[in-house]
């Protein structure tokens, strides 16, 4: 499998150099933000395509209607840290960042995604506190999976008093550093 199929917006942003991004906001927010941030130290081979093999697509790039709506990119050896503006694409659908070597805090942005319904980070290098902005996506959210990372502090409860993440039927926090005791907040969650 050609390493860029998971993710052909950004297959399109790497030969975008011949094209303008400023036509499509999700193609100039995916090269300007996105992709340098999941880049890390070093250029990523999952993250970078010839621009022979994405050329057929460039018109694809600079169309307006193009909205990103996946990111799938587990185990691809990403590094870096998760940008805020993941939380700025209106359609995106699903993050599956899993199995990579990304750091940093969990950028409370993601819990603003308003058209977000499953994340999975886990086996990560994520740290700090769970930021409560992550509950925001209960009213549409089926999965959350942020297993293995070093994620510290008491989980936090959602601001809202009646909360109950209807729609969530899968929560992964396990093998994380979270402090407390079992946050009796999550008994309210009807669809786990």
């Amino acid at each position: 499998m050609h390493p860029c199929l998971p993710f052909l917006l950004l297959c399109l942003a790497a030969a975008l150099p011949l094209a303008s991004p400023t036509s499509n906001p999700d193609v100039a927010l995916l090269l300007t933000k996105v992709k340098p941030a999941l880049q890390g130290q070093r250029p990523n081979a999952q993250l970078a395509c010839d621009a022979a093999s994405s050329s057929r697509n460039l018109s694809l790039a600079s169309d307006p209607a193009l909205l990103l709506v996946s990111i799938r990119l587990p185990a691809a050896a990403l590094a870096g840290r998760l940008p805020p503006d993941l939380g700025a694409f209106s359609a995106l659908d699903s993050v599956y960042l899993a199995a990579n070597a990304l750091s940093g805090p969990v950028p409370l942005e993601l819990g603003n995604a308003p058209s977000l319904s499953a994340l999975d980070l886990a086996g990560n290098r994520l740290d700090g506190d769970l930021p409560t902005s992550i509950w925001n996506l209960c009213d549409r959210v089926t999965e959350l999976r942020l297993h293995g990372n070093a994620l510290t502090g008491a989980v936090p409860a959602p601001a809202g008093p009646n909360t109950t993440c209807d729609r969530l039927r899968v929560l992964d926090l396990g093998a994380n550093r979270f402090s407390g005791g079992f946050p009796a907040f999550l008994t309210a969650f009807r669809g786990l």
